[in-house]
């Protein structure tokens, strides 16, 4: 075996599992990076009909490679979903290896306080800068903190966060 091998195998390291985290963080940025240079792209499903009309209107391989490409950026934001899941079989393979058995009853409360409360902590935050930017909003005269607030708060040149009961109750859930 070689040194590699023996390493992960002794740390209870699996390579191919940090493989695949590396590969969807990489997804995520890539996501990002192309997303800035495209402004605004469309909806995943025109990517999937381009891709489509390349292939079967013989436009050659090298449009149709670039519209897988373009379509593996465009649905980059899948990396995230997916390192949580590869992050969460890590952390259960670690746990069960850590006690010879997963106690389920011990290990959710754990996984709960450590990963919930942050989480509602970061959520937390986020309302609270969305309301300072409504507040201040509403103090240049753009109408009422509640229709600012509800009604949309503009982040950016482009951007409108819309904020009613059915966003707040996902974000918490």
């Amino acid at each position: 075996m070689s040194d590699q091998h023996q390493t992960s195998a002794g740390s209870g390291r699996m390579p191919a599992i940090d493989l695949l985290r590396g590969f969807a963080i990489a997804w995520v940025v890539l996501f990002h990076l192309w997303g800035d240079l495209e402004f605004f792209p469309g909806v995943p499903r025109e990517y999937y009909e381009q891709l489509q009309y390349q292939f079967t209107e013989g436009r050659g391989p090298w449009r149709v490679f670039t519209s897988a490409l373009e379509l593996f950026f465009r649905d980059g934001f899948q990396g995230v979903p997916l390192f949580m899941m590869i992050s969460g079989i890590s952390l259960t393979v670690a746990a069960h290896r850590a006690s010879g058995g997963v106690n389920w009853p011990r290990f959710l409360a754990a996984r709960f306080r450590k990963l919930l409360f942050p989480y509602w902590f970061g959520v937390a935050i986020t309302y609270g800068v969305i309301a300072l930017i409504a507040w201040r909003q509403a103090a240049i005269g753009d109408g009422t903190f509640a229709n600012q607030f509800t009604g949309g708060v503009t982040i950016s040149r482009a951007s409108l966060i819309n904020i009613d009961w059915e966003v707040v109750r996902a974000s918490v859930l």
